[in-house]
């Protein structure tokens, strides 16, 4: 709103302050009455000093600024008024000029509050995103050491694996058989009777 009126005071006054200068200013072109305007007529005007004007006296009449006439229905011209009265219409298209651009302005202060909503929105949509990306970034970095640990907790077991097998391996080619059993206690049973 600040720039609004800035603007305004910038743009708006001195094309008014013109305006008023223009109008007040002496033109180099003087207006043509309606006297000055037209062809002189054998008919005088009538003034209080006297009956009959000639048509000089006329033309003098109307340089200042009233123009005396015998018709009843024509009115009495002045360039002051005319002037005053432009000034007026401009002022007026300046005030009207003035209100919609008020109108404007808040129309576009209501869409910039709506554009600060939107940018609010968007950057706290931006930082949850933004730890939903930390939190899956971290999760698989988690996955991939459970993945390790199972992978080695898998070759740990085969190693295990490995080992009874070679010991069942180990166990079958040191079992007896029946007969080196008998033998075996035959042995112990005279060793036990030479000691005794």
């Amino acid at each position: 709103m600040k720039n609004w009126k800035k603007f305004l005071i910038k743009r708006v006054m001195p094309a008014m302050m013109l305006l008023v200068l223009a109008a007040f200013a002496p033109s180099t072109a003087q207006a043509q009455t309606s006297a000055g305007g037209s062809k002189s007529s054998d008919t005088g005007v009538i003034s209080p000093k006297s009956k009959v004007q000639s048509p000089k006296s006329e033309a003098a009449a109307s340089a200042d600024g009233v123009v005396l006439s015998s018709n009843p229905k024509s009115k009495t011209q002045n360039p002051k008024s005319d002037g005053l009265q432009a000034i007026i219409n401009s002022c007026a298209a300046a005030v009207e000029d003035l209100a919609k651009t008020r109108i404007l302005v808040e129309a576009l202060e209501r869409e910039n509050g709506l554009l600060k909503e939107r940018i609010e929105t968007e950057k706290r949509t931006s930082g949850v995103l933004l730890e939903l990306n930390e939190t899956r970034k971290a999760e698989a970095v988690s996955l991939r050491e459970t993945v390790a640990a199972k992978n080695e907790t898998i070759v740990a077991k085969d190693g295990v694996i490995a080992a009874q097998d070679k010991l069942i391996e180990t166990l079958k080619k040191k079992k007896t058989s029946p007969l080196k059993r008998i033998q075996d206690v035959l042995i112990g049973v005279a060793l036990f009777a030479l000691f005794r």
